[in-house]
């Protein structure tokens, strides 16, 4: 394992991998964080969570040719569990012994599964360990492109028109559906699984024939999936909000990405022709996007409120449709954990990628001990008079 931590440094565990579709994604942002995270500042110790779900650390993790055979990786490194016994710590067995390490924050590097859908979270707040991005409720609501859409609506922030179906209607009765979509939707429409990212699964139709096939695509990655209105002329403009530990949101410099097809594929968002992946960083973009400072206003503000009604913390990044000649403004969704935690956003605004490392940590320490001194407990007993052998009253005659 051959971790050597300083008592005089704060321990970060850097999180990623995860059971997700998104798991190589989740790699490359996690390597980046381990690159640029300031080692003079921090013991820091990778964890990487396999495919299969079985965690795992030591140094050669934080090495990009570790990954070149994801299937060996258990073979080199030492398994990490959580004692719910034992808060604050993890335990790492190498061999035939188990070491006790003490984690101040975890930065969480996860997209899309458990890592980011809030399930990891909960399990973290048990453990009673910061971590970076959003909480429980918030990754919840993030993960979900429908339940985030509906509460925007309720919020009188703009969604493209959208639809959305359950598995059990789809397999019992087809055309009802087709028909549902043809009579709400105009085709173009780009159908997606509701609860995955990195564009996996997401298919732009233009008639019935393609709708069934995109439908059944999705409904191979997800059992709830959203149907979107297309619309054209659009330019996807793209912020990411921080709030620091003073609870003050901050904006970063707006982008605007391209693809190179009809809609951002996955391989637009991570694969640059000829070169090695950056993860988000390999995708064209033009920093800072060509927009009106009118409309370089809105979507800060829009940003920001966003981000504070679905409930986000720590760093966040939001996606929008935008058309400055018809004044329309749509937000396309919420990324609780962005890819390469956007730091390229930030570089702009003269905050680098190992200050913008600095500042999670702040932002997640400060959180945790703020919701540390609310009351989580009631200083009474009223087990003490509890009679367990009474009956529920009879129902009825």
């Amino acid at each position: 394992m051959g971790f050597k931590f300083s008592k005089d440094k704060k321990t970060i565990a850097i999180l990623f991998g995860g059971i997700s579709t998104e798991h190589e994604v989740s790699v490359i942002t996690g390597l980046q964080v381990l690159n640029n995270i300031n080692r003079d500042k921090y013991n820091v110790i990778p964890i990487y969570v396999s495919k299969s779900g079985v965690w795992l650390t030591g140094n050669h993790l934080a090495t990009t040719e570790t990954y070149a055979n994801l299937d060996e990786i258990p073979l080199k490194s030492a398994k990490v569990n959580f004692d719910l016994n034992q808060p604050k710590y993890i335990s790492v067995k190498s061999g035939l012994f188990n070491r006790n390490i003490k984690i101040d924050t975890a930065i969480l590097c996860f997209h899309g599964g458990s890592g980011e859908n809030g399930s990891v979270q909960g399990m973290l707040e048990l453990m009673q360990i910061p971590y970076t991005g959003a909480g429980v409720l918030g990754s919840s609501i993030g993960i979900d492109k429908v339940l985030m859409k509906e509460i925007l609506i309720q919020n009188d922030i703009f969604v493209v028109k959208h639809l959305y179906f359950y598995d059990y209607k789809w397999n019992s009765n087809q055309q009802e559906v087709i028909r549902e979509c043809e009579a709400e939707l105009q085709y173009p429409m780009f159908v997606k699984p509701a609860s995955s990212g990195s564009s996996i699964g997401i298919t732009k139709v233009k008639n019935a024939k393609e709708l069934v096939n995109a439908i059944n695509v999705a409904f191979q990655f997800d059992e709830k999936i959203i149907i979107e209105q297309g619309i054209e002329g659009y330019k996807e403009i793209n912020i990411s909000v921080f709030e620091d530990a003073n609870g003050n949101l901050k904006v970063s410099e707006i982008e605007e990405v391209f693809s190179s097809n009809e809609f951002l594929n996955y391989d637009d968002k991570y694969k640059s022709s000829g070169t090695k992946s950056q993860g988000m960083a390999s995708t064209k973009r033009e920093i800072p996007a060509q927009i009106s400072p009118k409309t370089k206003s809105l979507i800060e503000d829009i940003g920001r409120k966003t981000f504070k009604i679905l409930n986000a913390n720590g760093l966040a990044r939001i996606d929008f449709l935008v058309n400055e000649k018809l004044n329309k403004y749509y937000v396309i969704e919420i990324n609780t954990i962005p890819g390469s935690l956007s730091f390229y956003l930030w570089k702009p605004k003269g905050v680098s990628f190992t200050s913008l490392i600095d500042k999670m940590v702040e932002s997640a320490i400060a959180r945790y001990d703020k919701q540390s001194k609310k009351v989580s407990r009631f200083n009474s007993n009223i087990l003490q008079n509890f009679d367990a052998s009474l009956k529920a009253p009879k129902v009825g005659g």
